[in-house]
């Protein structure tokens, strides 16, 4: 079964890499030949993982991170479908963060299996959604649909392998095991998977999970401790709009294998997306319905919960004054169509780079300067205002996040989103980062003691200030100022003309 992957990889990727360069031919004979290649990889995917779990050699591979990063990127995926059949499409997520243990590659199979036999059995103009809640220790995930249905003596039958329902559409093809694996995959999480049926006509499935002894569902950042150094370089995530499904298509298939995409249509859809969705670029058309690329970024620009996210603008228009509109809305960058895609991700990786730098200088420099870390006005004073008022409580043991975020008159949520943007850093380390950076000011300048230092930083216990001051910059606040002290002792000596001598103890044997 593993040998047929060879040639089918043979014929899917020189296929994709011919339409992406010949994007006329995507609604052709060869597109068919594509998604007919898909639909085999994806069968004989089914089949090995059918072999696995019959021979009992599936396992779990869990880690610990935020579900809900993973559950919307399979919903989205599905967006050009639903769009292209004008199937209502939406998710409901009220919560920005539920962790849990959960392996990546089963979950994708569960809820992608569940949303592929939901597009396969609603008609055109139909309605699919997705509700994800927590319930007590429980995540649940609900699936509806408006499609033909199922039996009631069927309900418990269509989880059981080989089995396929006498509804199945015409030429829809599906080989029985689908929902027997995904279903399998749920009982390894603990989990359960019912269906009932969606009135006046559909589906619901309901697959419930429990959230882990060691899990927990968190509203932001205090109860979490960091995350490893791969799940923080895990991909950006572009927004890409136009209203033209091919080019959106084209642009998606290009870009997806470096960054996790998300889709809009036009400019009041990418503001939804973006009520629900982080990214860290968004590139968009210029001429759009409902809300065009210039009214979307100007929008995003004077809204302090996206004023972070830096956007490049894509036009047919290739005058200097469209272009001076679109830079005069807030847009970081231009690109005249047709351009070269090489030339636009060069840009991409450019612009993700500054950020990943802007935040370099937050956490090496003592002296912060809001105007080096962020691209907007309006952040500026953000970072600028929230750096004012931690210094001014910077001597309360209890001062908050909340607090801060009340201050700043922004949701608790949303500054969560800025500060990880901006600084790379969660609010509370935000506040413990300036803290650290008020001490290394003390330790140099002052000729207080380190239990002085910590007291006046609202430290109660000059041991926890030590250690947080170690976790931060690495080395113990006592060996910081024995460093800085030979350093300035070592420019003396140099602008005396003298060097310092080797001491005794350091000096090699003969």
């Amino acid at each position: 079964m593993y040998e047929l992957r060879t040639p089918l990889s043979l014929i899917i990727n020189p296929l994709e890499e011919f339409l992406e360069n010949h994007p006329e031919h995507r609604k052709g004979i060869l597109d068919m030949v594509k998604q007919n290649a898909n639909y085999l990889l994806e069968l004989i995917n089914q089949l090995l993982d059918f072999r696995k779990l019959d021979a009992k050699a599936e396992s779990l591979k869990c880690k610990h991170d935020n579900i809900l990063i993973i559950l919307s990127e399979i919903f989205y995926s599905f967006d050009p479908i639903a769009q292209k059949r004008s199937i209502n499409y939406t998710l409901t997520c009220p919560q920005h963060s539920v962790f849990m243990d959960f392996d990546y590659d089963k979950m994708r199979k569960i809820c992608t299996n569940i949303l592929t036999n939901a597009f396969k059995f609603t008609p055109n103009k139909g309605s699919i959604s997705m509700n994800i809640e927590v319930k007590e220790s429980n995540l649940e995930l609900t699936f509806a649909d408006t499609g033909c249905g199922i039996e009631d003596e069927n309900k418990e039958k269509i989880f059981q392998r080989f089995y396929q329902s006498s509804k199945n559409p015409a030429n829809s093809g599906g080989s029985g095991i689908g929902l027997h694996i995904a279903s399998e995959y749920i009982k390894m999480h603990h989990g359960k998977i019912s269906v009932k049926d969606n009135h006046p006509c559909g589906s619901i499935f309901l697959i419930t999970f429990p959230l882990h002894q060691n899990s927990e569902v968190i509203e932001e950042d205090d109860t979490i401790k960091m995350q490893s150094a791969e799940e923080e370089s895990r991909q950006s995530t572009i927004l890409l709009v136009d209203d033209n499904y091919d080019f959106l298509k084209f642009l998606s298939e290009s870009l997806s294998k470096q960054y996790h995409i998300l889709k809009a249509s036009n400019g009041k859809q990418a503001l939804s997306i973006l009520k629900k969705e982080d990214a860290d670029l968004i590139i968009s058309d210029v001429m759009m319905p409902e809300m065009d690329g210039l009214e979307l970024c100007s929008n995003i620009k004077k809204d302090i919960r996206y004023s972070h996210i830096p956007i490049i603008l894509l036009t047919a228009k290739a005058s200097e004054e469209h272009q001076l509109e679109g830079l005069e809305t807030g847009a970081d960058d231009y690109i005249t169509k047709p351009f070269n895609m090489e030339v636009l991700k060069l840009r991409i990786c450019k612009m993700i780079e500054m950020n990943i730098k802007r935040q370099e200088i937050f956490n090496q420099e003592i002296k912060i300067e809001p105007s080096r870390i962020t691209i907007t006005p309006l952040d500026q004073q953000l970072i600028e205002k929230a750096i004012a008022i931690v210094e001014d409580n910077i001597n309360e043991t209890e001062f908050s996040v909340e607090e801060l975020a009340s201050s700043l008159n922004i949701s608790r949520s949303y500054f969560y989103k800025k500060m990880i943007k901006i600084t790379g850093k969660k609010p509370i380390e935000f506040i413990k980062t300036i803290r650290m950076k008020r001490a290394q000011q003390l330790l140099t300048e002052s000729q207080m003691q380190i239990s002085e230092i910590a007291y006046i930083l609202g430290y109660n216990s000059p041991k926890v200030f030590s250690k947080h001051f170690k976790d931060e910059f690495n080395i113990s606040p006592s060996e910081f100022i024995r460093q800085h002290n030979r350093k300035i002792q070592t420019n003396e000596e140099e602008e005396d003309g003298q060097y310092p001598e080797q001491d005794a103890e350091e000096t090699p044997e003969e």
